[in-house]
């Protein structure tokens, strides 16, 4: 099942769609033949508290996309 999970700093909301950008990536896994339909999650979570190095600039923003596709196609076994 494959998961997408996106970790974002609040000033990214002002210059990104975050709804239209989880719908986009829907949308291109379930282009995807691999993945499993009913699998596909997508979700976006904000921080309101974060540092960045260079400082909290509006200029700086934390973006992080992850993905957890490591059981499309996996079998599962068991021992007896």
């Amino acid at each position: 099942m494959p998961h997408f999970k996106i970790d974002y700093s609040a000033n990214l909301e002002t210059h990104v769609d975050m709804a239209g950008l989880c719908q986009h990536i829907r949308a291109t896994a379930a282009g995807i033949e691999t993945f499993p339909m009913a699998g596909i999650r997508v979700r976006a979570v904000r921080a309101d508290h974060y540092a960045i190095a260079d400082g909290n600039t509006p200029c700086n923003a934390v973006p992080n996309i992850q993905t957890d596709a490591a059981t499309v196609g996996a079998t599962s076994t068991s021992a007896v």
